[in-house]
């Protein structure tokens, strides 16, 4: 099993990018958290690289597993259950 590096959060998250984050974890597409946001595709991919280099993440996917160990998404759905 690989451990995450800690993260290095650079400086807090503004709200857009909280919001962009939040939809990543949902597994939506940036043209539908765009849609949600009222912002286009380009603008949420632009606050998605804005926030991975806060965070410090490679990838989304690292990106939300650092917005879940720093308790910025709340707790993750337990296995099996809808979120």
């Amino acid at each position: 099993m690989t451990t995450l590096p800690a993260p290095r959060l650079g400086a807090p998250l503004s709200g857009r990018e909280l919001d962009v984050l939040a939809g990543i974890a949902r597994g939506l597409p940036y043209a539908h958290i765009g849609a949600e946001l009222g912002l286009v595709a380009d603008t949420v991919k632009t606050h998605a690289q804005r926030l991975r280099a806060k965070l410090g993440a490679r990838d989304n996917a690292h990106a939300v597993a650092f917005g879940f160990r720093l308790g910025l998404l709340g707790t993750a759905p337990a296995e099996g259950r809808a979120a």
